[in-house]
């Protein structure tokens, strides 16, 4: 679904690729993680490294997106004005020069990194706003909230560790990490025994004989059979899940 409050009117050649969805995020994630701007209703949001991209956004009624390589923002004259079809005059002002994949790269640094100090949702992706100052504070999401469906598997985020993530919970020892050529991420650790024997006829027998301690598992000469008994034992000892 279009984000119609966030589509371009007119888009320049220059900006080809620039999209409803993609202003809408990046709207948001200024919003969200930037800082205030004192004297006007404005967020600002700069990448650390000297002449990379800064954006601001108008909070309220108005959408208004500012682009530059300053943080006081662009001059009129040195931007692409785009207007917006939200019936308030909102716009974007992108400084000449500015790459849209140097403003994609700012979206994914931000998010991997306001991602390891708990303030992106593991499952939804949903960020969390942060006031003035409270980028370094960690937030530890609650297991039971996050893995509320049997089975769920959350993928890390872009250029963020998996261990990072399973320490962002508030039970971290009931998370398992899952490391896989076809599925990584983290599961529920009480749930691993669900995606193992799914699909697996001998899966569920051989589970119940696993965690029943049984040494005499019929059919261990089977490599697929060996190897989710391996898994489940993996799980049951605590280690990390070679899939």
């Amino acid at each position: 679904m279009k984000n119609l409050s966030f589509t371009p009117i007119v888009v320049p050649p220059a900006l080809s690729g620039l999209d409803s969805d993609g202003l809408a995020n990046l709207y948001d994630l200024v919003i969200k993680f930037g800082t205030d701007i004192p004297g006007v209703a404005q967020r600002r949001l700069c990448h650390p490294t000297a002449g990379s991209p800064c954006v601001r956004a108008t909070s309220g009624k108005r959408h208004d997106i500012i682009v530059s390589r300053r943080p006081d923002g662009v001059r009129f004259e040195d931007a692409w004005v785009v207007h917006l079809l939200d019936l308030s005059g909102s716009f974007v002002a992108w400084q000449r020069g500015v790459a849209l994949d140097e403003v994609r790269s700012l979206i994914d640094e931000t998010d991997a990194l306001m991602a390891r100090n708990g303030h992106v949702h593991p499952r939804t992706r949903e960020r969390l706003r942060v006031g003035n100052g409270e980028v370094g504070i960690r937030r530890k999401h609650a297991v039971d909230e996050v893995f509320n469906e049997r089975g769920l598997i959350i993928p890390p985020f872009p250029g963020m560790d998996v261990e990072a993530l399973r320490q962002m919970f508030d039970r971290p020892e009931e998370v398992a990490t899952l490391r896989g050529t076809t599925r990584s991420g983290l599961v529920r650790r009480r749930d691993v025994f669900f995606l193992l024997w799914d699909g697996h006829p001998l899966g569920q027998t051989i589970l119940e004989w696993s965690v029943s301690g049984r040494p005499d598992i019929r059919g261990a000469e089977d490599p697929a059979v060996r190897r989710i008994v391996r898994m489940v034992w993996d799980v049951l000892s605590g280690r990390d899940i070679e899939d």
